[in-house]
């Protein structure tokens, strides 16, 4: 099924009022819409939080990780990597494994790649 007709049928069930789950689907759906069609930067549809690891949550633990993203044609995370982190090796896992659940804007038919990894900073903080 293409994106656009998952979107779609998502869009239909949310307005019947039959799959609330959709919504989240729906607003990312709308950002892609809205979004130019000569882009070089990706558009974030939907991008969750990563979860804090228990020992984090455990040990009162707060912190960042900055990760090295590449976004492919078709709006998944292709490839996450951890750049920096304080504390290191605490959230690192928790941060990847996160970023590879982010979805972007895919990129027309016509549109060139995106150009290359873009960088994003990942708190963690208390929940």
């Amino acid at each position: 099924m293409s994106r656009t007709l998952y979107y779609r049928l998502c869009l239909t069930a949310l307005l019947a009022g039959t799959l609330p789950g959709c919504a989240k689907d729906v607003s990312g759906y709308y950002a892609c819409l809205s979004a130019p069609r000569d882009r070089s930067i990706p558009i974030v549809a939907e991008a969750l939080p990563p979860k804090r690891p228990y020992r984090a949550i455990k040990n009162d633990t707060v912190g960042w990780v900055e990760l090295e993203v590449t976004v492919g044609r078709d709006g998944h995370v292709d490839h996450a990597e951890v750049i920096a982190a304080d504390p290191p090796d605490v959230f690192d896992r928790a941060a990847v494994r996160g970023a590879l659940a982010w979805r972007y804007c895919p990129l027309p038919d016509d549109a060139p790649d995106y150009p290359g990894p873009i960088r994003r900073k990942v708190s963690f903080g208390h929940d």
